[in-house]
């Protein structure tokens, strides 16, 4: 069923017409209704008239509308009551004339079209036949002032008074609240399915390993040495360039000799330690 809003000006006009021709119909009905031997009430034999298929249609009826059989009457049944007992009570009514039977078979067809809307609204010349029929049957039957309501209906059309109107009874709205809530309740048990799930996930994967804030450094500026360890709890890496790594001759560079002194020597701090003797023959020298 299509909920958008189409503009169905026929179907509007024809669904209120057809609520005035059932307003006429069930008292109607219930009045030139016979009542069988060996049958409770009117009620019953109305629902003996009808189709299975239409029969529990018409129970939930009566369970809504207790102690007024008119009411259990809707437009779909009356083509099928008054056939099975056009004999025995309303053949005289309507003079013999079985084209009634047809009109009414026409209307129950409509109704079914106008209350449950395509995606177009019903043609009009399909308005123009309804409205014909329903005058036809109220003028037979009685009911002039039905005929000049829905004169006056088919009037208010032509006037344009029924533009952008969608027509659904409450039957379908209920319908489609409860399959709304249906399809909510499939989503909320899917949600909570996958997050059960996701949790479970969680705990057999356990906690996520903890870094180092060096680790994490070097993750963000990867060309960064980082060689500072105080605090970090990362070992320095060894550089070969250190001086612990480097040959004697890159550490201390080559010096110059130191200039004679006037005797023709060296300075002592140049001389070779054999020809300076030891450090206590230096001090006793002196002493």
């Amino acid at each position: 069923m299509n909920l958008n809003v189409i503009d169905r000006p026929n179907g509007a006009a024809v669904f209120e017409a057809l609520g005035i021709y059932l307003d006429v119909m069930r008292p109607f009905i219930v009045q030139n209704m016979p009542v069988y031997p060996g049958t409770a009430n009117v009620g019953e034999q109305i629902r003996g008239s009808l189709p299975v298929e239409m029969q529990a249609d018409f129970d939930k009826r009566a369970g809504e509308h207790d102690g007024d059989e008119s009411l259990l009457i809707d437009v779909a049944h009356i083509p099928h009551i008054v056939k099975q007992n056009w004999n025995a009570g309303f053949s005289n009514r309507f003079g013999g004339e079985w084209a009634y039977v047809t009109k009414m078979e026409a209307l129950a067809k409509c109704r079914n079209h106008v209350c449950h809307p395509m995606s177009t609204d019903i043609a009009d010349s399909a308005a123009r036949k309804a409205f014909s029929h329903i005058e036809n049957v109220s003028r037979q039957i009685d009911r002039p002032d039905a005929r000049d309501r829905v004169t006056e209906v088919r009037k208010r059309l032509g006037k344009g008074q029924y533009a952008t109107r969608d027509v659904y009874n409450a039957e379908e709205v209920n319908e489609v609240k409860v399959e709304f809530e249906a399809e909510m309740q499939k989503m909320m048990a899917e949600i909570e399915k996958l997050s059960a799930e996701l949790a479970t996930f969680r705990t057999a994967a356990g906690p996520p390993p903890r870094m180092s804030i060096a680790s994490k450094l070097g993750r963000i500026v990867p060309r960064v040495r980082v060689n500072v360890s105080i605090g970090f709890g990362d070992k320095p890496e060894t550089d070969p360039k250190s001086a612990m790594h480097r040959p004697p001759e890159e550490v201390i560079p080559d010096l110059e000799p130191s200039p004679a002194n006037a005797n023709g020597r060296l300075a002592s701090a140049d001389q070779p330690p054999n020809s300076r003797g030891s450090t206590s023959q230096a001090v006793g020298k002196h002493l």
